[in-house]
């Protein structure tokens, strides 16, 4: 109804609504809607001069250059603009990859950019840009390979986009399983998909029908039953476009009629077929073109055998170097390849020479190199590192060094030769606008039986877990980190074991009302009863379930142990305080979290609200709009939601407004321990806890130890806390004697 509501606003809201009617019904195709402009917009259109609007030059059939001129839908859509409203457009075609807002910035009070949808995330996530009204609508179809999808399953399924196609969360919506690639053009995705390197991509309309003509896109088909919301391209302005203008361009655009619209796209795309290359004909003609080269070369072998032997004998050989060569060597770096370095590295320690030192080199957000200055800068800095750990090798005799992959290199040096030189700073004259630095791990090799492939892993550990990241460059392997590794190890071995013979038990803390004076709940806490090591706090191994991605095993165990322990105490006592239980972020990715919920409520006999859920505050800031659409569905479902270690991490008054939780938990390490900041801190607090009675919030403030921060949270108001002042993690019947204390006195 009130979607309804709205759309008949929306009529009602629009001056051209009977003119676009009467067009509808009555009119001609020939029939146009001329914009209603106010004073202002007619002195700006007089006055405002050639506009400069650039778009993508090379989008077949939107914009594309044809023997010098500029063709296409949006050229023709421009023109129709430029009729109905007066303004002149000066358009400058853009390389594909362009850098839109650049090209705004240009004349930030003029400058426009056609094409760019409504939906693109550089865009709308970028506040500096501001977008018209959509100019028209075009929908996306699912384009397959037919001898590709109907064997692939759910979990096998990829799309394959470009980064400007936001469907990711339609996608995964339809797929949970799939997988999402990326390509820089279309037409890569469309090649991806027919050599069978992706199951999928998106394509609008009129770009497949172009590209439908060239050989092995031909035999894609666009019956695929997925759905993805229409593109809406408008135009891209600067936020500091005169508004004027805007103003100007929404109203032209709202007087398009779909008939203008549909004539532009009709001269534009009639007619306009891909027209196959040299190369498309040798790639369609392939087996054509290889059986006469063969009879070419067989015929030319056999006269000039005799004489060409001797020379075809100098050829191999030259060749057999130069595959050698290749087969050896990195590209980029002209450093020796993995496999190479490690058959050259075991021959040397074979010969039980003097002690040598692995080293792991990598650069530093290698990520933002490629981004900003481009795939040719960032190969010039990889063939700069290698050669210059060319010349350490050409220096110390015995060094070897690789390129591994990507920014990741290795280097083999005698210990003596590291020593005496110490870390070679390779960047020293390499000039960039960027502030680059190497990372470097060192794994003395003492046991040259190891694989070699242990020993790097070990260099590169030596390099993630340095002393101290921010400051130090190098890091030494030690025994502790291999001690570390081992643990680490055991804990994904044994964690299954552990929870099918019950060594994984929950201890409850209790969170109590210190106006009351009573306990009004408790938080499930898993703690590990080791058979050997002893009973283990979570640090010592939920951290590495996370890491390993076992964490959601754990999850629901204990999240079934909490039900089982709050079914126990309902059949003992008739009122029972609602227990929270921990949820990891990586659940909100599972397509049936809030069944496993409700399934675990009613096999336990229990009510929603017995059973509360904590996310914490640095998982509701990643992907929100992911997390709080499940969150609003356990809501809905009757669950209570509480962010966890609020203060802790990104904490924002957006997130404070926005996130869809019931209950705030407040770090109450947000106090700083500094004497000098203390009272800030503290007023902090109180901000955070008036402002959550304004918003009908409860907070419950976690962390809390000493008499003097209950007395302090007395003064402002707070009414719930959580901490050592109360009551430590006990076991499930310590908590439940703390909770009836006073039924049983």
């Amino acid at each position: 109804m009130n979607a309804a509501l709205g759309t008949f606003s929306k009529i009602l809201s629009d001056p051209y609504f009977e003119a676009h009617l009467y067009d509808e019904y009555y009119g001609d195709s020939q029939y146009s809607v001329q914009p209603l402009f106010t004073r202002e917009e007619d002195a700006y259109i007089r006055e405002a001069g050639m506009i400069p609007v650039g778009l993508d030059g090379s989008q077949v059939p939107f914009a594309y250059m044809e023997k010098g001129k500029l063709k296409g839908i949006w050229p023709q859509l421009l023109a129709l603009i430029e009729k109905k409203s007066g303004l002149r457009f000066a358009l400058t075609p853009q390389a594909p990859q362009a850098d839109y807002v650049a090209f705004l910035d240009q004349n930030p009070r003029q400058s426009l950019y056609c094409g760019i949808t409504r939906r693109n995330l550089r865009m709308t996530q970028n506040a500096a840009v501001q977008l018209s009204d959509p100019l028209l609508q075009l929908d996306l179809m699912v384009v397959v390979n037919p001898e590709e999808f109907s064997t692939a399953g759910n979990e096998e399924f990829s799309l394959i986009v470009t980064d400007n196609t936001a469907v990711n969360s339609e996608f995964l919506s339809q797929m949970p399983l799939g997988q999402i690639l990326y390509a820089d053009t279309l037409v890569q995705c469309l090649l991806a998909v027919a050599d069978h390197k992706a199951a999928a991509t998106v394509c609008d309309s009129y770009t497949l029908n172009y590209y439908s003509w060239k050989p092995g896109i031909s035999d894609l088909q666009d019956n695929y039953p997925l759905e993805f919301p229409s593109l809406q391209p408008c135009f891209a302005a600067s936020a500091d476009l005169d508004p004027v203008l805007m103003a100007i361009l929404n109203k032209t655009i709202a007087s398009l009629s779909q008939k203008e619209i549909n004539q532009v796209i009709y001269d534009s795309t009639l007619g306009l077929h891909y027209q196959p290359s040299w190369t498309d004909w040798l790639k369609a003609n392939s087996y054509l073109v290889a059986s006469l080269a063969l009879a070419l070369i067989l015929g030319v072998t056999l006269l000039i055998y005799r004489s060409r032997k001797q020379t075809e004998e100098q050829i191999q050989r030259r060749r057999t170097e130069m595959f050698r060569h290749k087969a050896e060597m990195d590209r980029i770096s002209g450093l020796y390849n993995e496999d190479t370095f490690t058959e050259k590295a075991q021959a040397i320690l074979a010969q039980d020479p003097p002690p040598y030192y692995l080293i792991y080199i990598n650069i530093r957000r290698f990520k933002i190199v490629n981004e900003l200055l481009g795939v040719e800068q960032a190969d010039q800095l990889l063939s700069h590192i290698g050669s210059r750990l060319q010349d350490y090798c050409g220096r110390y005799p015995g060094s070897l060094a690789c390129r591994i992959t990507a920014d990741h290199f290795m280097l083999m040096t005698p210990c003596e030769a590291y020593q005496a030189n110490g870390r070679e700073d390779i960047l020293k004259d390499y000039t960039s606008d960027l502030n680059l630095s190497l990372e470097y791990g060192v794994y003395p090799i003492t046991d040259r039986s190891l694989p070699m492939k242990l020993m790097q892993d070990r260099a590169a550990l030596a390099a993630k877990n340095r002393t101290d990241p921010m400051f130090s460059e190098v890091g030494f392997y030690t025994d502790q980190q291999r001690q570390r590794i081992i643990r680490e190890q055991q804990v994904l071995d044994e964690i299954e074991g552990a929870m099918d013979r019950g060594e994984i038990i929950i201890y409850i803390q209790a969170k109590y009302d210190i106006v009351a004076q009573r306990v009004i709940g408790g938080e499930a806490l898993v703690r590990w009863q080791h058979p050997v090591r002893g009973l283990l706090g979570p640090g010592q191994f939920v951290g590495v379930l996370e890491e390993n991605g076992q964490i959601m095993q754990l999850d629901y165990y204990v999240w079934e142990k909490t039900c089982q322990f709050l079914q126990r105490q309902h059949r003992l006592h008739e009122q029972v305080p609602p227990v929270s239980v921990n949820v990891s972020k990586y659940n909100f990715y599972r397509a049936n979290l809030v069944a496993l919920f409700t399934d675990l409520i009613a096999k336990y006999e229990l009510r929603p609200g017995d059973l509360q859920l904590e996310i914490t505050e640095t998982a509701c800031a990643e992907d929100t709009e992911q997390i709080y659409a499940v969150i609003r569905q356990l809501q809905q479902a009757g669950f209570t939601v509480l962010m966890d270690d609020f203060g802790a991490g990104y904490s924002s008054l957006n997130m404070f407004k926005d996130a869809p939780v019931d209950i705030i938990k407040l770090d109450m390490g947000f106090i700083s321990s500094d004497e000098n900041n203390a009272e800030r801190s503290g007023a902090v607090i109180a901000s955070i806890v008036n402002l959550s009675h304004s918003l009908n919030i409860p907070v419950i403030v976690e962390g809390v130890e000493t008499q003097a921060q209950v007395d302090f949270l007395k003064s402002i108001d707070t009414r719930y806390i959580q901490g050592y002042y109360f009551s430590r993690p006990v076991p499930e019947e310590d908590y439940a004697a703390l909770c009836y204390a006073k039924d049983e006195a």
